[in-house]
């Protein structure tokens, strides 16, 4: 079987097409920055940076693997050191970043939904805290906390069997979930008025319907890291992980590279550019304010 079976370049066909999303979800996102900054633009570009940091270098890994000229049967990652750590470690930063910074989305989502937006500033300094300790707790190896390892099934994570990193990940994945499904909760109970001014847009009819998807794919994404956590904590082998589980969460974890461009390269971002009259104005509004409200009291001195 040729590293070029059809059967072995599904994976990395489809990272092409995923990389290609998040390039065009960063651009946008820093874009949007440039010329109409606020917390919610500053949160975009974090997760466009979460969901690049791994789909990119997954990417050229995955090609590079079926680009070798042996047969694709031979190549495992638990026989390549350095590609497992590199794999292990861009996985694990791009998994932590992304859950923590949609965790910070829906506290965001919930912010605006209850007339109560976080200052840009503010929004900013999160994001980077967020980042800084996703990378710290994906350095945690380099530290001698736990090992990148070859999980089964075609991927190299953390060690799901080393019970202080297991630990340490486990509690950052579940505090987050519980946060984010709170917030984005939180945002369709008490967001009444704000979901009515969107409604009032054509545009924006089922956005408490989107708040479903959005809590519904998080869920999908992330929720085998439990039970993955607590089998291991107890395990001693690989052999205690169920077939087929660390790939089916390989395979909703890697969906994000798609699923969060659409839901909030699109929706989210929709309802956040195009808010409700009476919310926080742009930079260049506020200018153009000024210079009516100048060219006013020039007028009035004119007539006096």
């Amino acid at each position: 079987m040729g590293a070029w079976d059809p059967q072995n370049a599904g994976m990395p066909v489809y990272l092409l097409f995923a990389g290609l999303a998040n390039i065009l979800f960063s651009y946008i996102s820093a874009k949007d920055l440039i010329t109409r900054a606020s917390a919610e633009t500053v949160a975009l570009l974090a997760l466009a940076f979460a969901e690049f940091a791994w789909v990119i270098p997954c990417c050229i890994q995955c090609f590079l693997v079926f680009a070798d000229a042996s047969p694709a049967d031979d190549y495992k990652p638990k026989n390549e050191e350095t590609g497992c750590d590199v794999q292990g470690f861009y996985s694990v930063f791009a998994s932590l970043s992304g859950q923590m910074i949609l965790t910070q989305i829906a506290s965001l989502t919930w912010a605006r939904a209850t007339s109560r937006p976080y200052a840009t500033h503010i929004a900013a300094f999160i994001s980077a805290g967020l980042l800084l300790l996703s990378l710290i707790l994906a350095l945690l190896p380099v530290f001698g906390v736990g090992n990148y390892a070859y999980s089964g099934e075609g991927f190299c994570y953390f060690d799901w069997l080393d019970s202080t990193h297991v630990a340490i990940l486990e509690t950052v994945s579940i505090t987050c979930m519980l946060l984010t499904l709170s917030f984005f909760g939180l945002a369709a109970f008490q967001g009444e008025q704000w979901f009515r001014q969107l409604k009032e847009r054509k545009s924006q009819q089922y956005s408490i319907i989107w708040i479903g998807f959005m809590m519904l794919a998080y869920v999908a994404a992330w929720i085998l890291w439990i039970p993955g956590g607590f089998i291991g904590l107890a395990g001693t082998s690989r052999d205690d992980f169920p077939d087929g589980l660390m790939l089916s969460g390989a395979i909703m974890g890697h969906a994000t590279a798609l699923v969060n461009p659409a839901l909030y390269g699109v929706v989210w971002r929709s309802w956040m550019m195009d808010a409700p009259k009476g919310q926080e104005i742009t930079g260049k509004e506020k200018f153009a304010l000024v210079q009516r409200k100048t060219s006013r009291q020039e007028l009035n001195l004119g007539t006096v």
